[in-house]
């Protein structure tokens, strides 16, 4: 495999060109203990480096928020976003999430010091090779679980998952899948943190991702938000193309939010097993859904096993679960099962994703304002990620 640059970020889809622009700060010394070395990645509030630790002498992924002059509200804002994600992502323990090691700041700025990984995002993965194999995507998508699990066992909920926030770093003689981008995570039962950090009236995410109710709120969200964005990167990797089309941004809410859900043998018929798996994956009620990535992960598995009854896929394993309690008030105001919610983990098989090249059905580059189509609900939006992407 060919290795590619990777750090703790999924803006830009890493290093996509050598247009980062950032090359008067390389050399520069942040805290006086990591230089500088190379831009691999911005985003609007950010950009990430590989830099050297100076005392280790060793690599290390460094997410430097840009420099605001003269407005001390919106930088005082970043600085609480940054150490929201620092946080968040210590208090996860689990393989497949990039680890923090520092935050801290340096002029004004404030910085998030990650482990530093090479591989590449899905979403480059992707492009390369159009597809993923079934029982392929089952092993990456139990690693992608224990993930989440782990974070939702914190009581965290992600909100912005998306193949460009998954790593396949390599492992041995394989692959492990990191997620990666805590920025706009959620920690249930922190309503007044969460305004805080997103804002009144803005819609937060990547919207070809985005789930029903996250679109309508981004509090009023639980895990099930979560597994949501988790079906329809599966439905990319399985089809080749995504699960919620659309010319404009805005076409792409109005699927979503209407209940259009996409079955895969509509385009590929010897996929027809795991059209179930999505009718429910993908429902617009997140009490029809699965209640946990244990179960997503199970019924995926019980879907490839019809599709191919010789499968030598593991089947997930109950009794490694950790388990979280989801209460109302926890979840938002629209949520009403205050059922115990099982959750996988300690499942981290190495996982072989293809490397052949095939065709793969384009990128949507719109991106054009939803304002109009959410006149009345909010009052401003962001699109978190590079243009929405």
């Amino acid at each position: 495999m060919r290795s590619t640059e990777i750090a703790g970020r999924s803006s830009n889809e890493f290093i996509e060109d050598d247009r980062v622009g950032m090359q008067a700060d390389v050399g520069r010394i942040i805290d006086g203990r990591y230089r500088l070395e190379k831009p691999v990645g911005r985003g609007g509030m950010s950009v990430v480096w590989r830099a050297e630790h100076l005392s280790l002498e060793a690599p290390v992924a460094l997410k430097l928020g840009t420099f605001i002059a003269g407005n001390e509200t919106e930088a005082t804002s970043r600085i609480t976003r940054f150490r929201r994600e620092a946080r968040s992502l210590a208090r996860i323990r689990s393989p497949h999430v990039v680890q923090v090691l520092d935050f801290g700041i340096d002029n004004h700025q404030p910085f998030l010091v990650m482990e530093y990984l090479e591989g590449e995002t899905l979403a480059r993965r992707l492009r390369r090779t159009g597809t993923i194999p079934a029982e392929e995507l089952h092993f990456l998508l139990m690693e992608v679980a224990d993930a989440l699990a782990r974070a939702h066992e914190q009581q965290l909920v992600h909100r912005d998952l998306k193949p460009s926030n998954i790593v396949l770093t390599q492992w041995g003689d394989g692959l492990l899948a990191k997620l990666l981008d805590f920025g706009i995570v959620k920690r249930l039962g922190h309503r007044s943190n969460d305004t805080a950090q997103t804002g009144p009236g803005m819609l937060v995410g990547t919207p070809y991702y985005m789930s029903p109710e996250q679109i309508r709120s981004a509090s009023d969200v639980d895990l099930r938000s979560d597994l949501w964005s988790m079906a329809v990167i599966a439905y990319e990797c399985l089809c080749g193309e995504r699960a919620f089309p659309g010319r404009t941004t805005m076409d792409v809410i109005e699927k979503i939010v209407t209940g259009v859900r996409p079955a895969p043998s509509a385009t590929m018929p010897e996929l027809a097993p795991f059209d179930g798996w999505f009718a429910r994956a993908l429902h617009p009620d997140p009490n029809a859904r699965f209640s946990s990535a244990f179960a997503l992960v199970e019924a995926y598995h019980d879907a490839l096993t019809r599709l191919n009854p010789n499968t030598e896929a593991p089947k997930p394993d109950p009794d490694t679960m950790p388990l979280t309690v989801v209460r109302p008030e926890q979840i938002g105001e629209q949520a009403n099962d205050p059922k115990q919610v099982s959750l996988v983990s300690d499942i981290g098989p190495k996982t072989n994703l293809p490397k052949h090249r095939s065709s793969f059905f384009g990128r949507d580059t719109e991106r054009n304002a939803v304002t109009e189509a959410l006149r009345g609900v909010h009052r401003s939006i962001t699109l978190v990620g590079p243009g929405g992407a």
